[in-house]
């Protein structure tokens, strides 16, 4: 059976921080991007040589996505 997923906000925190001589130093930072309504998440080994380990492309297919609709967080 089919089943219909509704597109999310997906929130990306940076931060960085830093203790020198006892104080600290840091930032951190937001970013927001709406309509997101997939996730893609693989775990893999990779060679010491290249490793070719993404495609993009005009047409979803195995191992590769619509190069006009992914972004990376």
């Amino acid at each position: 059976m089919a089943t219909t997923v509704t597109a999310s906000t997906a929130t990306i925190t940076i931060s960085e921080n830093i203790v020198l001589n006892g104080v600290s130093y840091g930032n951190s930072i937001d970013k927001s991007f709406d309509s997101q309504g997939e996730v893609i998440q693989r775990i893999m080994s990779i060679a010491t040589s290249f490793t070719d380990i993404f495609h993009t492309s005009t047409v979803d297919g195995r191992g590769q996505v619509v190069a006009d609709g992914w972004c990376y967080f």
